[in-house]
């Protein structure tokens, strides 16, 4: 999102100077703007910013304004009415964006809205924290949000870049490998396996407590063990390697061994300490290896069906066939399932 500030042609007053002993901080107005993706639009759409499409009003509060000057503390001379949450409300989408108060579709991005807000902020370094809803009046359910210091400037064109963070609600990871056939989806205390020391990848999604699919940046942070990036989980029989990449939100398991069987503890935690949110998400499941088949392996399956037709179960016939001069097909060593 940016920010701007309308300003004349006078020449700019440095934010916080002259304030102190009392005095009252002065304020000046700053036209936000927030571009968030559509339900239509594509979700691997790269956004500038995190915000979900159930957005109904956005809220900003000023917690601490500093002296730009000199960094001496003013917000105690800040005006009551500053400090109070200020929050602009979204009646429909369907507006001018261009317009305070009004959204609509982003003339530079057909899958994206756009909307804008008008708020007052302190002169000076104001602390603000921001945060997205999914209900007017700065109501409802936190959907993204967070914290940051921003330099207002009195008569001056003001420019901020913030991300909010997605306040995270339910993770859901999904993979495409090892012994199941397709995707799938993992579940906590799962056995996931896999053939020798092959590779899995997983991928991680999230959605919003309005069930908004959550997009980067803005995405939470993965773990394992502890790690956002790399390392290894002791197992038995082995270990397993892992490396997470936090702009596709996936991480990759290795197993070292034919044998190996291991705990993942993958948790997802807010990307920024500092953006106010606090969720947790975690699941660990079983990550196993196994010995692949050998090429010379058959198997065949049948039903057994009783004399009225009726099925009443089935075999697995399992073989070792050899193939050359004289073709030989004998039972494995467990011959049948």
């Amino acid at each position: 999102m940016t920010a701007c500030n309308g300003g004349g042609a006078a020449a700019p007053r440095l934010p916080g100077t002259g304030t102190g002993g009392g005095q009252t901080v002065q304020s000046a107005s700053a036209t936000f703007t927030f571009t968030f993706p559509k339900d239509t639009g594509s979700a691997k759409t790269r956004r500038p910013k995190y915000i979900s499409s159930a957005t109904k009003s956005i809220s900003l509060q000023v917690t601490d304004t500093k002296n730009h000057g000199n960094g001496t503390d003013i917000y105690a001379n800040v005006p009551a009415a500053l400090k109070a949450v200020q929050f602009v409300n979204f009646a429909n989408l369907t507006g001018n964006p261009n317009i305070p108060g009004q959204c609509g579709s982003d003339p530079s991005n057909a899958g994206n809205f756009k909307c804008t807000a008008l708020f007052l902020l302190p002169v000076g370094d104001d602390t603000i924290t921001m945060k997205s809803w999914d209900a007017n009046g700065a109501t409802g359910n936190i959907l993204s949000e967070n914290q940051t210091t921003v330099t207002t400037v009195q008569g001056f064109g003001n420019s901020f870049a913030i991300t909010l963070d997605a306040n995270a609600n339910v993770m859901t990871v999904g993979a495409t490998s090892g012994f199941c056939a397709g995707s799938f989806t993992v579940s906590p205390g799962q056995t996931v396996p896999t053939v020798g020391t092959a590779p899995i990848t997983f991928s991680v999604s999230f959605t919003d407590l309005a069930g908004k699919t959550i997009v980067n940046p803005g995405e939470p942070t993965l773990k394992i063990g502890g790690s956002s990036t790399s390392g290894t989980v002791i197992g038995t029989g082995g270990n397993v390697n892992f490396n997470i990449n936090q702009s596709t939100q996936t991480f990759t398991l290795s197993a070292t061994t034919n044998n190996t069987s291991a705990t993942i503890p993958l948790t997802a935690v807010p990307p920024n300490a500092g953006d106010g949110l606090s969720f947790s998400k975690s699941l660990s499941f079983t990550y196993q290896s196994g010995p692949g088949l050998p090429a010379s392996f058959l198997a065949d399956a049948q039903q057994i069906i009783n004399g009225s037709g009726t099925v009443t179960g089935g075999v697995v016939d399992l073989w070792t066939v050899s193939l050359g001069a004289s073709d030989t097909i004998t039972p494995y060593s467990t011959a049948q399932l």
